[in-house]
């Protein structure tokens, strides 16, 4: 296999892994997106919860879901498909 075809495969990869998650952060509720985008800006779940107003455990709740609905094992799993989706880190 070629380079150019190797990355012309890898690009393809990508994009319907970017298509996939897409699909999946938009299917989430609006409590669920914005724990996902608090999440990716690198913010702690007691963080979170102060920020909403809600109480910590309804954030890990939500959390939960997340790991579900996007089939995600791990926070970093959750952060890489939402970066995927199109949802970036807020720099100050």
């Amino acid at each position: 296999m070629t380079y150019l075809t190797r990355a012309a495969v890898t690009f393809h990869r990508i994009s319907g892994e970017e298509i996939k998650a897409r699909r999946l952060v938009a299917a989430l509720d609006p409590e669920e997106r914005r724990v996902l985008t608090d999440l990716v800006d690198g913010k702690s779940l007691r963080a979170i919860a102060a920020d909403i107003g809600i109480f910590q455990f309804d954030v890990e709740a939500a959390k939960s879901r997340l790991l579900r609905k996007l089939n995600a094992a791990t926070t970093a799993d959750l952060i890489r498909i939402a970066i995927y989706a199109g949802l970036e880190p807020d720099t100050p």
